[in-house]
């Protein structure tokens, strides 16, 4: 269990200028736990335990322009481009 305050920096300093897309879709929370603790172990000694977390599905681009109100009120989202599941 990461007990150490500066480990949000170390955290920043692994992944800060990795560009997630340009990876294979993970095919279960523990790949990608594995992936970013391979990373965090060049900064830090600390690791991730994602498995008391849960995955959400975000659409992660929500502006006026990917927002439709529908005549009976439904709301409809546009441009799933950037969403996934996130922690």
């Amino acid at each position: 269990m990461l007990k150490d305050q500066s480990f949000a920096y170390q955290r920043y300093s692994a992944f800060s200028r990795i560009h997630l897309r340009a990876q294979v879709p993970f095919r279960s929370i523990e790949d990608m736990q594995e992936w970013m603790n391979e990373r965090l172990a060049k900064v830090t000694k600390e690791r991730l335990d994602m498995k008391r977390f849960k995955l959400v599905m975000c659409h992660i681009d929500l502006v006026r322009r990917n927002v439709i109100l529908l005549a009976d009120s439904s709301v409809c989202l546009f441009d799933w481009a950037y969403a996934g599941f996130f922690l």
